[in-house]
């Protein structure tokens, strides 16, 4: 538990009293002479009383106190500012004022993106929004990212590109995947100027990355990560989370790395061609485009040369595949 401490002095004298439980404070009577008034100090702030007090001066809880001494703070004191406990985008951090006679005391502060990098989430539409703030950005201009993009669904499995950029030495990167999405390989291109070495723990793949060289250089690289995905997973939106740490130069000194997590559009894959929906493409599937071609209709599924317009092209290219 906190200790409050109550240091009891005269111009004489003084005396220092831990309390370690819950108490109520109380002060009257006579103290001192008018040359000599007493001072009582808490944690929490100085109390101060003349000769006499004829009155009770009464404090049931620290809070009191402390909305007292708060009131007079700001003309008796000048105060510089700590912080001990830094914010995050999920909890408040703590500042501590202190000034120079002893005094100190703490409040709150939240996470801003003024002090901080945004947390980015990079979205299927191309745009990065910040989940702190909600800013919406076409770009992002931090000079080392670790960001997750290209993002490929098909045939049970989500391939994702983690581009990482920047110059440094070594980093710790986290990558956190949505229910559903299994981590099954982790691969760099060949002659690539990172090296990595990662495992998998509950949905989180964390992995070191360094230099190849060891030294602080220049990357430009993309991890390719490969999960696949459960039958029972219900096609939507999904996030994978994206988390950056402990990054460093070649002297040890400590960077700031900016973590990019991704939107995963999880869609029922369709087949080109298959404009009745029955998974493959047949003649059926041709008579069908034939029929919208002749009476000038749209119609999804069936631009096979993907030049925007619906015409017996499509349906030429319906019929080459059925052939294969």
């Amino acid at each position: 538990a906190n200790e409050t401490v109550i240091n009891v002095s005269t111009a004489d004298e003084g005396r220092t009293i831990p309390i370690r439980c819950p108490f109520v404070f109380y002060a009257y009577g006579t103290f001192a002479n008018e040359n000599t008034p007493m001072n009582i100090e808490m944690n929490y702030g100085t109390h101060s009383f003349a000769s006499v007090v004829e009155t009770p001066c009464t404090y049931a809880t620290a809070a009191d106190a402390l909305k007292v001494y708060t009131e007079n703070k700001t003309n008796e004191c000048e105060y510089a500012s700590k912080v001990t406990e830094a914010a995050t985008p999920t909890q408040n951090g703590t500042l501590l004022y202190s000034c120079t006679c002893g005094r100190c005391y703490e409040e709150e502060y939240a996470y801003s993106c003024e002090e901080a990098t945004h947390i980015y989430t990079a979205y299927a539409d191309g745009t990065f929004k910040c989940s702190v703030c909600e800013e919406t950005f076409t770009t992002i201009s931090e000079n080392l990212v670790v960001k997750a993009a290209s993002i490929a669904v098909a045939d049970g499995k989500a391939s994702v590109n983690v581009n990482i950029t920047g110059t440094f030495a070594a980093a710790l990167v986290s990558i956190t995947a949505p229910e559903g999405f299994a981590f099954a390989d982790a691969t760099l291109p060949e002659n690539a100027e990172l090296v990595f070495a990662g495992n998998e723990v509950d949905g989180v793949y964390s992995l070191t990355v360094m230099s190849a060289s060891g030294t602080d250089k220049e990357i430009n690289e993309t991890l390719v990560l490969t999960y696949s995905v459960a039958d029972s997973t219900a096609y939507g939106s999904y996030i994978l989370d994206v988390a950056a740490s402990e990054v460093y130069n070649a002297t040890g000194e400590a960077l700031c790395m900016t973590p990019v997590s991704a939107e995963i559009v999880y869609a029922e894959e369709k087949v080109i061609g298959d404009v009745n929906g029955d998974g493959i493409v047949t003649v059926a599937d041709v008579l069908v485009i034939i029929r919208a071609v002749l009476n000038d209709t749209s119609l999804p599924n069936a631009d096979l040369n993907g030049d925007g317009k619906l015409s017996l092209v499509d349906a030429i290219r319906a019929m080459k595949l059925i052939s294969q």
